[in-house]
């Protein structure tokens, strides 16, 4: 990634953000990294699109719950960011 972001610390946020693991310290950090960065945002939007796409194509227990409870649970570090600038 050129913005200087650590691309695999920036993977561990998002992968804890889907497993909705995310502690409040690292979801600060995600949401700072989401804010401050086109590329971020891109490679966030590029995980989840991959996660919902292997969940439709390969549900099971696992995987299907994560993305169900997605859309009920509490916002994730995108959505919070989405209504932290309206």
């Amino acid at each position: 990634m050129r913005d200087n972001i650590d691309s695999a610390e920036l993977d561990r946020l998002i992968s804890f953000s889907i497993d909705q693991s995310l502690s409040h310290s690292d979801a600060q950090k995600l949401n700072s990294l989401l804010e401050n960065s086109a590329e971020a945002r891109q490679r966030y939007n590029e995980i989840h699109e991959t996660h919902t796409a292997l969940c439709e194509v390969f549900p099971s227990e696992m995987l299907g719950n994560s993305t169900n409870s997605q859309s009920h649970a509490a916002p994730t570090p995108a959505r919070m960011m989405a209504h932290s600038s309206s």
